[in-house]
């Protein structure tokens, strides 16, 4: 089971990685920043966000998780923006 939670993990960094990697190519993305730390920042960051949501320390309604997606999307695509 854990070694089918690791590869599940994985492939998560990976697909991440390849849109960033993808952006990069297209000229959306700065290309001075690796595909595979961009994915694991991404990554983490969702996984403090559920986090907190599940301490309870981010508020958890409808409006509250919609504004967080966007504050996470903007925060992480801002710092790829090109430069």
């Amino acid at each position: 089971a854990a070694c089918r939670r690791l590869s599940e993990i994985r492939r998560a960094y990976e697909s991440i990685a390849k849109i960033v990697a993808d952006g990069q190519a297209a000229g959306e993305f700065r290309d001075d920043i690796s595909s595979i730390f961009a994915s694991m920042a991404f990554y983490g960051a969702i996984e403090q966000l559920l986090s907190g949501w599940i301490f309870n320390v981010v508020p958890s309604s409808d409006a509250s998780f919609d504004e967080a997606k966007d504050l996470l999307v903007a925060t992480i695509c801002d710092g790829l923006a090109p430069r």
